[in-house]
């Protein structure tokens, strides 16, 4: 989620066109990453089991590094005033 999340605010905030245009075929893979992604950890979460405490132990792993991903909050973003 974090990869769509950060793309459509960079695609919101952007007025580079170049880019711009870029962003809406990332935008398809990435939906497409979200889609499988979802697919699987619901897979593997109703298998119970071992195969759910391997993505219990994947999750408590991965968490505290990915969540920096989403950045700073919105009213942080932007210093302008510093110009």
């Amino acid at each position: 989620r974090a990869g769509i999340t950060l793309l459509s605010d960079v695609y919101q905030n952007t007025s580079y066109g170049p880019l711009k245009r870029a962003l809406v075929k990332v935008d398809m893979e990435e939906t497409f990453h979200l889609r499988h992604g979802e697919v699987w950890m619901r897979r593997l979460a109703k298998a119970g089991g071992e195969a759910r405490e391997m993505l219990q132990r994947a999750v408590d792993w991965m968490f505290p590094m990915t969540i920096e991903w989403f950045g700073l909050p919105d009213d942080l973003k932007r210093h302008s005033g510093q110009l």
